[in-house]
Order: C-alpha cells, then sequence, then structure tokens
C-alpha cells in the first residue's frame, strides 16, 4: 500500500489539485474528483486501484463543469477545452468532453462567435480592432472573428459608432484630443477617432484631425 502525503491546488483559488503519493507528485486531477472520492492526506491507496477510480470520476466530473461554464456564458471550443485542463482535467478527457458537446450542438464556434462579436460591439462599444483582439484572446481563430464581425459590424460603418459613442461622451468646453484619445482606447481607427470627436464638438473636421495621440 503507498500513502497520500500532500493534496495541494496548483494555486489560491485553483480547482486543479497535485496528488503527491510516499512523498512524490504522482497525479493531478480536479477538486471535484478529490471531493467525489472522499480523498484526504493520510490515506491508504492502492495506486492503480485509485487511477482507475480517478479516471472513471473524471469522466462525469469534466462534462458537469463543461456545462457548468456553459450555463455562465457560451464559450468556444477551445477556450472550454483549456479551462478543463487547468481544472485538472486530462487532455485527452477535455478534448472528448468538448467534442461530445460540439456534437449535441452544446457548443458552437460560430455561434459564439457572432455571439461575442455583437456584446463586444454592442455592449461595450469597442471598434472593431478592440473587439478582434479580444475574440482572439477568447481562442477564436482570426476567421471566426473576421466574419462574425463582418457580419454584425462592417468596417463601413466604423466611423457612424464612433460619432455616436462620441457625442454620448461629449460636454461643453470638452477637449477633443482627450475625447479622440477615449475613443482609440475603445479600439476604433486614430483618424476615424479624431473626426468622430471633432464632429461631436461641432468643429470641421479640418480643425482638429490630427494622426498622433
Amino acid at each position: 500500500m503507498a500513502c497520500i502525503t500532500a493534496l495541494r491546488a496548483a494555486y489560491r483559488g485553483s480547482k486543479r489539485r497535485s496528488i503527491t503519493v510516499d512523498g512524490e507528485e504522482w497525479r493531478t486531477t480536479s477538486a471535484a474528483v478529490v471531493r467525489e472520492l472522499g480523498l484526504a492526506e493520510g490515506d491508504d491507496v492502492d495506486t492503480d486501484r485509485l487511477e482507475t477510480s480517478i479516471s472513471a470520476a473524471e469522466i462525469p466530473a469534466a462534462r458537469d463543469r463543461a456545462l457548468r461554464l456553459l450555463g455562465y456564458r457560451e464559450h468556444g471550443s477551445i477556450e472550454l477545452r483549456e479551462k478543463l485542463i487547468t481544472d485538472g482535467y486530462p487532455m485527452d478527457l477535455a478534448s472528448r468532453t468538448v467534442d461530445s458537446l460540439l456534437r449535441v450542438g452544446f457548443v458552437d464556434d460560430d455561434r459564439y462567435a457572432a455571439l461575442l462579436a455583437r456584446t463586444l460591439i454592442d455592449g461595450r462599444a469597442y471598434g472593431r480592432t478592440r473587439a478582434y483582439r479580444e475574440m482572439l484572446r477568447r481562442k477564436l481563430s482570426e476567421e471566426q472573428a473576421q466574419v462574425a464581425l463582418d457580419a454584425c459590424c462592417p468596417e463601413s460603418g466604423e466611423y457612424a459608432r464612433a460619432l455616436e459613442l462620441a457625442r454620448t461622451w461629449a460636454r461643453p468646453g470638452g477637449d477633443v484630443r482627450k475625447l479622440a484619445a477615449r475613443l482609440a482606447r475603445r479600439g476604433y481607427p486614430v483618424r476615424t477617432c479624431f473626426e468622430a470627436a471633432a464632429s461631436a464638438f461641432g468643429l470641421a473636421d479640418e480643425q482638429a484631425v490630427d494622426d498622433t495621440l
């Protein structure tokens, strides 16, 4: 028999658990599996039987975790897979779990891309550049991000969106450059920012447009 000598989280708040047996790191799994099996430091175990038990418990636990994440918000397939791996589930199990959810339509990258694009553009008032970066950060492909953005907010409408936002933010006596800089931080093109800011203050574009923020 062997003895579990440590059960440690990868970091504070992590759901990943490292199992140490007889003083040596033996395996990682999720906190949910550790709870399900009632594992604790000081337990005497047969490592072969424990491996079988953990592997069996991980299958429903990984699916439950994925469904909880999807219940919170939509996820792309790569993003969801990486979260399961981060939580301590084996890479192959994380991939199988996500693939099964793709097959039944619980995960749909195109649907997620369209929803995320609309949220970033309409909900957060991002320009296309910042929205695009955020979509890549969420593990969508360049093509998925581009297609979704083109569908919900074509480049031809970028100035109109920037102008609407500039008019919302503009205050009497405000500074065009500061307003333009604020728009730029939302991801709008520099020239568009100055033109929209100038128009929001009722100035002619040539009075305020500057290509340097």
